[in-house]
């Protein structure tokens, strides 16, 4: 999935303030992402850099949509969740869920985190392989791109307590990278690896930012090291956006040659 708005929020709004260079993903529906470059998207050649939610974490495991097998979208996504929680209710691992399909009949990825927290053993195993392949999936994304920031965002992340552990300790064991980082953490600065402030509301305050103008950024944005380049960047975004296959919006980053956009209307 191409980089779309949320993360042109993350870079200039919370968690990547003060970094040019980030990874987002997002646990949503699907498992989307995207890159922040030098305080700017990072399409790729394409334009479809970001899909990482087809990245394998299980070998010949689930079959994906993609054609793919074992992606990490049918781990870690919502629906992988609900699907399992599903599953533990239907083969009574899960007390919990068996009983919460009364009132929530699709068990929700909430309902889910709801009998997680209550103690259900079902439910937090369900959280606990979601987490392992999210920490096998950053794992290969930290030893080959060692961006400084790594922001995890979407509905899902709001179950970070549950999951986060597991993925942590994969994260730790497969990561030369992470590990190096850690141990010169004291001295040098380290890889961080955080849940989006802002959530699964990240879609629909970044679809608005496209639409932005300068002086409105100016007002709403802290100034902080690597706004600026993306500040310049979102003034350069041409009117028309391009709509990702999933339905989302990517905003084009011309050449410096291309002609400046008007103005935004203003917001009622």
């Amino acid at each position: 999935m191409t980089p779309t708005a949320p993360q042109w929020v993350k870079n200039g709004w919370e968690r990547g303030q003060h970094v040019e260079d980030l990874c987002m993903i997002t646990l949503g529906t699907g498992v989307g992402g995207g890159f922040v470059v030098n305080g700017r998207p990072w399409h790729g050649v394409l334009g479809m850099a970001g899909e990482l939610g087809h990245m394998t974490v299980i070998a010949d495991g689930r079959a994906c949509a993609c054609g793919n097998h074992g992606c990490l979208e049918q781990y870690a996504s919502a629906t992988a969740i609900r699907r399992a929680a599903i599953e533990a209710a239907n083969s009574g691992t899960s007390p919990c869920l068996a009983a919460a399909r009364e009132q929530d009949p699709g068990l929700s990825a909430r309902t889910v985190h709801t009998c997680a927290q209550a103690g259900d053993s079902g439910a937090h195993h369900i959280f606990a392989a979601a987490g392992a392949a999210l920490g096998i999936a950053l794992a290969n994304l930290i030893n080959a791109f060692n961006l400084p920031m790594y922001v995890i965002g979407g509905g899902v992340s709001r179950a970070w307590d549950q999951f986060s552990p597991a993925m942590f300790q994969e994260l730790t064991e497969r990561s030369i990278v992470f590990r190096a980082g850690e141990q010169q953490k004291q001295s040098h600065r380290a890889t961080e690896v955080k849940p989006a402030q802002l959530k699964d509301r990240a879609g629909l305050i970044g679809g608005r930012a496209s639409s932005y103008d300068h002086a409105t950024w100016a007002l709403l944005l802290p100034r902080s090291v690597g706004l600026s380049n993306g500040l310049a960047a979102l003034t350069q975004t041409t009117g028309t956006a391009q709509k990702s296959k999933r339905g989302g919006v990517s905003p084009r980053v011309p050449n410096s040659s291309t002609p400046k956009a008007q103005p935004a209307k203003k917001l009622v």
